[in-house]
């Protein structure tokens, strides 16, 4: 059993108050945060919740509770970066860092999430996750994500947990979220595979006899010439 999981955006958590006044679920991207209103249980924004309130209802605003932090969404508008919206759902600011009393740095957002989606693997008993919009977190997480869940699941006697990411894009984009990073030194696995999108583009023409199966070869061919560690 697979779940089909985000770690780059909720949903329509909360609106967006413009500068001229306007209340709206998406907009355009600015550097700046917006002013923002929290849903409440109806899916109404607040003009007194501007910033979480105490004890919301648990159909309010997004959950779990530790996600309920302004600071922890980007508030930017519809962006392609991380913490950036896709459309109306609202993007998780999974980079921010916070520096503890002792002056360790980490991401609480991140430790979040990781804890989330433990919890799912425990609670359901899920073999998976298939990682939607991957490309738009940062590399790194992946990395870290993948391979917590991984030793999360084997400390609980999963040894085959699977992890696979949906990355829209070519093959240079692919290759710097799934598997052994070949870009970089190191041992880090992160996300085990992600969705076939340059096959995908080929693979119905070929089919069709539209073109020539040298195509497919050479997709394998390009994949295997990018994922090859070059020593220097």
């Amino acid at each position: 059993m697979i779940f089909d999981i985000v770690l780059h955006h909720t949903g329509d958590v909360f609106e967006y108050i413009l500068d001229d006044g306007v209340h709206a679920s998406q907009t355009g991207w600015r550097k700046n945060p917006y002013t923002i209103n929290w849903r409440d249980q109806d899916g109404r924004g607040r003009s007194d919740w501007t910033a979480p309130p105490t004890s919301p209802p648990p159909d309010a605003l997004v959950w779990p509770k530790e996600l309920q932090k302004n600071d922890f969404f980007g508030r930017h508008g519809s962006g392609d970066g991380p913490g950036d919206d896709f459309e109306s759902l609202k993007g998780i600011a999974t980079g921010v860092q916070v520096t503890d009393q002792e002056g360790f740095q980490f991401y609480p957002v991140r430790n979040i999430l990781i804890r989330a989606y433990k919890y799912i693997i425990g609670k359901y008993d899920v073999d998976g996750f298939r990682i939607d919009t991957l490309k738009y977190i940062e590399p790194e997480f992946a990395q870290v994500f993948g391979n917590a869940m991984r030793e999360f699941a084997e400390s609980i006697g999963k040894k085959n947990f699977f992890t696979f990411g949906e990355v829209y894009d070519n093959e240079d984009k692919i290759a710097g979220f799934i598997g052994r990073n070949v870009t970089q030194e190191g041992d880090l696995v992160g996300v085990d595979a992600a969705l076939d999108f340059p096959l995908f583009y080929i693979l119905p023409a070929v089919a069709k006899g539209l073109l020539a199966p040298s195509e497919v070869v050479e997709i394998f061919q390009d994949r295997k010439d990018k994922e090859k560690y070059i020593i220097s």
